[in-house]
């Protein structure tokens, strides 16, 4: 009879023992989850400044230009402090060059050019110098390019709203559109010709009439129609920083603001032996000539965005580390 009595105890007790298993077993993978939060961030930014096509032209002048820039990332924590950033953007970078009084020369062969000497006593060579002449020049580069940036994040907490933000690393850079324009200025072409031993004979070519100075190549003309592609090395390498701080508007929701510099560490220029402008009146334009040697990007400016923690988000409670 007691051991009948004691059954019901035993179930109570089996039971009791039961729910508290079922119990921890449900709190304990939830504050495991909660132990092992990790923020994954989305950022997004828009900005701009001095974003300038960086060269230094032979004879001439080079000045910085401003741009845009307008990225999205993505970020994966490691912990409260230390991430990773990866995404994708596009940013436009633009310059100027200026020549003034500057001359180039090229070597041009043209028999029928030739003909037009009256005096056929000189023996002249097919082979002729062809002048250039820049005054009061100005050509406007422009770039726009994808840029893949891969980057170091860290934040720090001032209080409860502000944060402080720093990402460090590299991006790579696409160009998708590279283009240049002629501002203002005149160039005037002219040939000086030799005789078949290399003697100059003193003879040159400058003002036949409109007609012929056009069906040559010979004129003064206004420089501000001319314009084309700028032919660029198709990726390039730079590095990368970027500070500032966030304000809280919600749990998972901020707002930053910031600085960033980058610097071009390749060279975008392709290589060319080609002056500005040949003796077929083919303008190439001052990146794609042997006026430049090297060009890179150059960045400083100031950004303003938001980032979201999608992952908080989904919790009711901000959880910890």
């Amino acid at each position: 009879m007691k051991k009948i009595l004691k059954f019901p105890i035993i179930m109570r007790n089996g039971a009791a023992i039961i729910v508290s298993a079922l119990l921890l077993a449900t709190t304990v993978p939830a504050k495991a989850q909660m132990r092992w939060y990790v923020p994954r961030y989305i950022t997004g930014d828009v900005g701009g400044g001095l974003q300038s096509i960086q060269f230094n032209p032979r004879d001439g002048k080079h000045k910085a230009g401003a741009g845009f820039h307008l990225n999205g990332s993505a970020v994966f924590m490691f912990d409260a402090h230390w991430g990773v950033s990866a995404g994708v953007g596009v940013a436009s970078y633009a310059s100027k060059a200026k020549f003034n009084n500057m001359k180039e020369s090229s070597i041009a062969y043209d028999t029928n050019l030739n003909a037009r000497i009256t005096d056929s006593s000189l023996m002249i060579s097919p082979d002729y110098i062809f002048h250039t002449e820049f005054k009061n020049f100005t050509e406007k580069q422009k770039l726009l390019q994808i840029e893949i940036p891969i980057l170091a994040y860290y934040q720090f907490p001032i209080n409860g709203k502000f944060d402080v933000v720093g990402r460090a690393g590299f991006k790579f850079g696409i160009p998708v559109s590279s283009k240049y324009k002629l501002m203002s200025g005149t160039y005037e072409t002219s040939a000086e010709f030799t005789d078949l031993k290399g003697n100059n004979l003193n003879v040159e070519i400058r003002n036949l009439p409109a007609t012929e100075m056009r069906k040559y190549g010979f004129s003064t003309v206004e420089a501000d129609k001319e314009k084309g592609k700028c032919k660029l090395n198709p990726v390039n390498f730079s590095i990368m920083l970027e500070g500032g701080a966030t304000y809280k508007f919600t749990k998972s929701l901020r707002a930053y603001a910031g600085i960033n510099f980058s610097y071009c560490m390749t060279n975008i220029h392709k290589e060319s032996i080609e002056p500005i402008l040949t003796s077929d009146r083919k303008y190439n334009g001052t990146l794609h000539s042997d006026r430049v040697d090297r060009a890179s990007l150059l960045s400083v400016g100031a950004s303003a965005g938001v980032i979201w923690d999608f992952w908080l988000a989904h919790y009711k409670t901000k959880p910890k580390f």
